[in-house]
């Protein structure tokens, strides 16, 4: 389990023993007119509650942590058999705070059962040789009653302590798998996401070589179409410089040098026109005569590699 987890166990045992040895306090004065001793035995009990409270802020106690744990169980059983003999032994109600003891011990600290079994062990063995030290009979019916409390809240605790660490390893082992399954997912979106992008850029490359392509096509038809142009300019110079006398003739070759040039002209405007999209002005126009007008240059750059077929509503 993590450091700051079981630290924070042990931090919580602590404190909530040391809480219970100055609350219950209280109760002193209905068990015994002699309190002196127990207000001692709270204290001193809680002075040592501090050594493994502060200890659990170091770094050696939170790599420590469940020691220290156990160390506060001990500590605490400990602390309540003394009061336990010094407010009249088996007969004092004290005895079942070390079941209680126990059983915090159980559910707040995560540890496996071996250590459970040390900790708790420490203090059921410590309870009846500290009433037999101080005379106190362990063979009357209290007597047989705590001890036996003591030893089957042993057996009850340390079979808890069982259970809980085996579904608490299940769980730290179902976090690690989501753990892990996530960051699979997170990986498996990155590249997914990677491969998107690479798609998106061949696709981009592919558009704009597609583009090229279109471009190249159109303009190779544009100089096709330039160069009919001006051959039939020139072939109409040449023979209107070779001095034909008819003025018929001689009327004929400029009517086609004069459609030659309207053509050429009419053919950089449809390409101008195109290039300077963003400077149109907005007027009323016949959308058949644009797309004749489109089609027809369509069709004169792409002579022999396309063809073209219009269907429009004459309204």
């Amino acid at each position: 389990f993590s450091e700051e987890k079981v630290s924070g166990a042990a931090r919580l045992l602590a404190g909530l023993a040391t809480f219970a040895f100055i609350s219950f306090g209280l109760v002193d004065i209905a068990l015994t007119d002699t309190i002196g001793p127990l207000i001692w035995c709270r204290a001193i009990c809680c002075l040592l509650l501090m050594v493994p409270l502060g200890l659990t802020w170091t770094r050696w106690g939170r790599q420590h942590a469940e020691w220290l744990g156990g160390l506060v169980c001990i500590i605490t059983g400990c602390g309540v058999t003394v009061l336990t003999e010094l407010t009249g032994g088996p007969h004092s109600p004290y005895w079942t705070m070390v079941m209680l003891t126990f059983f915090g011990v159980a559910l707040v600290l995560p540890m496996a059962r071996s250590r459970a079994i040390l900790y708790f062990g420490v203090v059921a063995v410590f309870y009846p040789l500290w009433m037999l030290i101080h005379d106190r009979s362990l063979s009357d019916a209290a007597g047989v009653t705590s001890t036996a409390g003591i030893v089957l809240a042993l057996c009850v605790s340390v079979v808890a302590v069982g259970y809980l660490h085996y579904w608490r390893l299940r769980d730290v082992e179902k976090t690690r798998e989501l753990v892990t399954l996530n960051t699979k997912l997170r990986q498996e979106m990155a590249e997914r996401t990677i491969a998107e992008r690479r798609q998106r850029a061949m696709e981009g490359q592919i558009r704009e070589s597609q583009k090229i392509d279109a471009v190249g096509q159109l303009a190779s038809g544009m100089a096709h179409e330039l160069n009919n142009v001006l051959t039939t300019i020139m072939c109409t110079a040449d023979m209107m410089r070779t001095g034909h006398n008819d003025p018929n003739s001689f009327d004929a070759s400029l009517a086609r040098v004069l459609r030659a040039a309207e053509r050429g002209s009419k053919l950089t405007t449809d390409l101008l026109g195109f290039a300077r999209r963003g400077s149109r002005s907005r007027t009323v126009f016949s959308v058949n005569s644009t797309i004749t007008e489109v089609v027809d240059l369509l069709a004169r750059t792409h002579q022999g590699r396309a063809s073209f077929e219009l269907n429009l509503d004459p309204n």
